[in-house]
């Protein structure tokens, strides 16, 4: 249990650590973003018709099969000029969103994901560090896809900003599993002895 407390703490530091140098310094986050010709315009005209924090979509789900029945029966005409996909968390009551509050929460977040890292590749038998380390590795990338792909995929997100996150994790567990993987070592046993 001491392995798995280690792991938990330290990876979760790391990771933490990994998350503010990536997002605060790095540039590569910010360059997949786009930015509004006018954001105090936009904040307003989502202030107006979203009236409650929450997730956004553009088209409807109900609309979106209507508008397509109507596209292959003939009935209208595509005009892309007019036609977005916007998939948006939007928050009417944020006050501060970079409050200490966040990266109490950021940390928390970090330190289950180390958690369950830990805990499943210490209840797994593989005897070297590499495969330790990979297996975090292999752990991460499939969590990855299994999130960021469905953003490509049916939200249209860029593939810039799905591959630097999915790249931001990746290095982000490397580092961190590189010490879970030395707190999760197996004993050696000497044959023989028992």
């Amino acid at each position: 249990m001491k392995a798995v407390i280690k792991g938990t703490i330290v990876g979760g530091i790391i990771a933490f650590i990994w998350g503010a140098v990536s997002w605060m310094v790095l540039p590569w986050h910010l360059n997949t973003m786009e930015h509004f010709k006018s954001e105090s315009s936009v904040q307003t005209t989502i202030l107006r018709n979203a009236p409650k924090s929450g997730v956004y979509v553009i088209p409807k789900p109900n609309d979106a099969k209507k508008d397509a029945e109507e596209l292959a029966d003939g009935k209208v005409k595509p005009n892309p000029k007019e036609r977005i996909v916007m998939f948006a968390a939007i928050d009417v009551d944020a006050k501060n969103p970079m409050s200490p509050m966040t990266y109490i929460y950021s940390f928390i977040t970090q330190l289950i994901v180390a958690f369950l890292i830990t805990w499943i590749v210490k209840a797994s038998d593989i005897r070297s560090y590499i495969g330790r380390l990979f297996s975090i590795l292999g752990m991460v990338l499939m969590g990855s896809l299994m999130v960021y792909l469905p953003m490509w995929t049916w939200w249209h997100f860029p593939t810039m900003y799905i591959g630097v996150n999915i790249v931001d994790l990746l290095v982000t567990w490397f580092l961190a599993g590189l010490a879970i993987a030395t707190f999760t070592r197996r004993p050696t046993q000497i044959v023989g002895l028992q």
